[in-house]
C-alpha cells in the first residue's frame, strides 16, 4: 500500500487536506465571486452596454441568476 521509497511522498499525502481547504472551492463563496464578475462586468461595459450583453442571455438563466443572487 504506502511504501516510503519515496521520502517526501508522505509529507504530500498529510499536507494535501490542509491544501485542499485553502483551495478557492472551499474558501470563495459562489454567490460572492459571481455577484463582483457581474458587478465588474458592469463597471467595464457601462449600464447600458452591460443590459445589451444580459438581453442576450436567455431569459430563464438570468431569473435563476438573479434569484441566486437575491440578497446581494
Amino acid at each position: 500500500c504506502c511504501s516510503m521509497s519515496h521520502p517526501g511522498q508522505s509529507l504530500w499525502l498529510l499536507s494535501a487536506p490542509q491544501l485542499a481547504l485553502k483551495d478557492p472551492v472551499h474558501t470563495v463563496s459562489l454567490q460572492q465571486f459571481i455577484y463582483e464578475k457581474l458587478k465588474a462586468q458592469q463597471e467595464l461595459l457601462g449600464e447600458q452596454g452591460f443590459q445589451s450583453l444580459m438581453e442576450t442571455v436567455d431569459t430563464e438563466i438570468v431569473t435563476q441568476l438573479q434569484e441566486f443572487l437575491q440578497g446581494f
